[in-house]
């Protein structure tokens, strides 16, 4: 816990402006700052137990498992994954911040395989390109991946979709710094 608050105060402080007070002393002020998105990272290790007790959360980001810049995710997405042992499903409720605009979504994935060692599930078929994701939970490593895998690649617009791609559910947040200032009653449209 200390750990994390050492990182939270140490990304609070990243291109803050300082001012010199009166007795020598830095003075941060975060109203001089334009809000900036941080990322804080706590690893791939996210499952906490198998799951057999019945259900499973995880939650993190996803990032992209190649290091080819045009297979990375364009924006961040924040996720939360429940699984239900009972009713054979994995519901991912994600967020997106897309040129600004929060986007919530939510995706559920049947379930195929739970043992003590992995849990397996898949979506239906998406789109023209038919996109299956498979949702891997793997519990010896406590890692979580997720894997596009497209099975309409014959016509022009699914042939760049012919590759799959993979994702690994980190830890962590996404966090806007300093905080943008929110205000529910003000005019919308502005």
């Amino acid at each position: 816990m200390r750990r994390l608050g050492t990182l939270l105060l140490a990304l609070s402080l990243i291109g803050c402006k300082e001012h010199a007070a009166s007795n020598g002393s830095a003075i941060v002020n975060a109203a001089d700052q334009t809000p900036s998105w941080y990322i804080t990272d706590t690893g791939i290790k996210v499952i906490h137990g198998d799951g057999l007790d019945g259900g499973v959360s995880v939650e993190g980001m996803w990032y992209a498992t190649s290091s080819i810049k045009d297979k990375q995710l364009v924006d961040p997405i924040a996720v939360k994954i429940s699984c239900d042992r009972a009713v054979h499903i994995c519901r991912e409720f994600d967020a997106t911040i897309s040129m600004g605009i929060l986007k919530p979504d939510s995706d559920d994935f049947k379930i195929s395989t739970w043992d003590s060692t992995q849990l397996l599930a898949a979506d239906a078929d998406e789109g023209k390109c038919n996109v299956t994701h498979r949702l891997v939970m793997d519990f010896p490593s406590r890692t979580v991946t997720l894997t596009d895998l497209p099975s309409q690649v014959d016509t022009a617009e699914c042939r760049m979709l012919r590759d799959a791609n993979s994702y690994v559910l980190h830890g962590g947040q996404v966090m806007l710094f300093p905080s943008a200032h929110y205000d529910p009653l003000a005019k919308k449209g502005k």
